[in-house]
């Protein structure tokens, strides 16, 4: 049976929730004070405290980690107050910690201690029934602690730990048959340490340590034989690949090479086809490429060349040598910029950066790599509109609806709120002060997973009116 909290409607002291340019706070002017069509802003659960984290949607159904009276267990709403439940307490005696929640084939695929069992693989279709644990990897209470889940077509591929395998690469479709460890990667209790991290037409691209090439890029269709290494870049030692990020026809990455130091990668998905891009610090060194961000085959990242003095700066490659160069040296000097948070909406590449004179605000790139910034939101000198960049490998702070980006920011008056921008100045406004009081969105919340879902034209949110945390949305549709 499905545990349904009793909600009501809830308002403002007002009792009405106000458009764009207005608030139970007494209608005053926030942000740059510029005028718009209002969003309608919503408290779906008024169940206080409810502190949803880890927020992912199916076409019909939001999930989320939250509190219950007895601990943090697995809720989901379909956009609604009555709509909004407990699914199943999962551990009786205390929490059962849901994380790593992750939507594949419609399916939800998360980590949950049931209090006997351990940390171990789950899977909920948003019933009571339909959510149980698919396989008792590691028998005992401590479980095989699956982590950094990945999935698609009904597919998840995640590291676990086995009492004799160590830490190794596994997949499930949702059934304990098929629920396998996939290759003994690093043989012995070890384990490999495998960071699944992009899958691109069927075939995971991960990182792996096999104890003779060290920590290098791999790939898998899923089946021991399938499962190999793509290429010995650091040899002999690590090349330690970062993030990877998929273009169109190309994987693009960060790794560790003797000869060039840490720069931009490329593959095709096989040994031939993965090569250095350039060597953007041609000196003894590295431009250490981070926070990689792909339009197409395109592909923008931040770096430093250690030549030219620029710092950490917003570059753009698009997979050859004369094609790869730096965008534009926001922060001019030897300080960085130090560009995060990069998406794409509404014909521009978004993204936060810092200026010496104007702090951290929100800036873009158009489709000829021009670079401006979109509005200096928080007036104040060094003012930071946006919080500095978070965990490239955790939830990200914004998300992509009605033509532009939806994302956390603090114009100096509001502490920090939701706002939306179509990457225009007259397109950037405060969505609502939704806690007169304070923030409304703690932004430390995305270095532990999403905080944002996007169900039916709604974003739904972890938002705080000053009554304590529990599930928001705006609505676009």
């Amino acid at each position: 049976m499905r545990r349904r909290w009793m909600l009501t409607a809830s308002v403002c002291a007002a009792g009405v929730l106000a458009g764009l340019l207005s608030s139970c706070a007494g209608n005053r002017p926030r942000g740059d004070g510029k005028s718009g069509s209002a969003f309608n802003v919503r408290e779906v659960a008024t169940f206080a405290d409810l502190d949803p984290r880890d927020i992912v949607a199916t076409e019909d159904l939001v999930f989320f980690s939250g509190v219950d009276q007895k601990g943090r267990e697995l809720f989901a709403s379909d956009g609604t107050e009555g709509g909004t439940y407990e699914v199943k307490d999962i551990n009786p005696f205390g929490d059962s910690s849901p994380r790593w929640l992750t939507v594949s084939g419609g399916l939800l695929f998360f980590v949950a201690d049931d209090g006997v069992h351990g940390l171990e693989l789950w899977k909920s279709d948003g019933t009571e029934a339909g959510t149980v644990m698919v396989k008792n990897i590691s028998p005992g209470s401590l479980g095989s602690d699956p982590m950094y889940l990945i999935g698609e077509n009904g597919i998840v591929y995640f590291r676990a730990t086995e009492e004799f395998n160590g830490e190794e690469l596994w997949m499930s479709d949702g059934s304990e048959f098929g629920t396998r460890m996939i290759r003994d990667i690093y043989s012995g209790q070890a384990g490999s340490l495998p960071l699944p991290e992009t899958i691109v037409n069927g075939v995971l691209y991960f990182t792996a340590d096999d104890n003779i090439h060290g920590r290098e890029p791999w790939v898998s269709d899923g089946t021991a034989g399938g499962t190999h290494l793509l290429a010995d870049i650091g040899a002999p030692g690590d090349s330690d690949p970062g993030r990877m990020v998929a273009g169109n026809t190309v994987v693009y990455f960060p790794a560790t090479a003797n000869r060039s130091g840490r720069e931009l990668w490329m593959t095709t998905g096989t040994e031939a086809g993965t090569s250095l891009v350039f060597d953007v610090n041609l000196e003894e060194g590295s431009s250490d490429p981070e926070r990689l961000f792909a339009v197409g085959d395109i592909v923008y990242f931040t770096a430093s060349d250690g030549w030219s003095r620029t710092g950490r700066e917003l570059w753009v490659s698009d997979g050859t040598g004369p094609g790869t160069h730096i965008v534009q040296d926001i922060y001019t000097g030897e300080d960085s910029s130090d560009p995060g948070d990069l998406v794409y909406a509404g014909g521009y590449v978004l993204f936060s950066a810092d200026h010496q004179f104007q702090g951290r605000e929100l800036w873009r790139v158009d489709s000829s790599h021009e670079v401006s910034k979109v509005a200096d939101i928080n007036p104040a000198e060094d003012g930071d509109f946006l919080p500095p960049p978070g965990n490239e490998y955790f939830g990200q702070r914004t998300i992509v609806v009605g033509g532009g980006i939806v994302f956390l920011g603090n114009d100096g008056d509001t502490g920090f709120e939701l706002w939306y921008s179509d990457g225009t100045g007259a397109g950037t406004r405060l969505i609502m002060d939704l806690n007169p009081f304070g923030d409304a969105m703690d932004p430390s919340l995305s270095d532990t997973g999403e905080i944002f879902a996007l169900m039916k034209g709604s974003v739904y949110f972890n938002g705080d009116n000053g009554h304590g945390p529990t599930l928001w949305a705006v609505d676009f549709e």
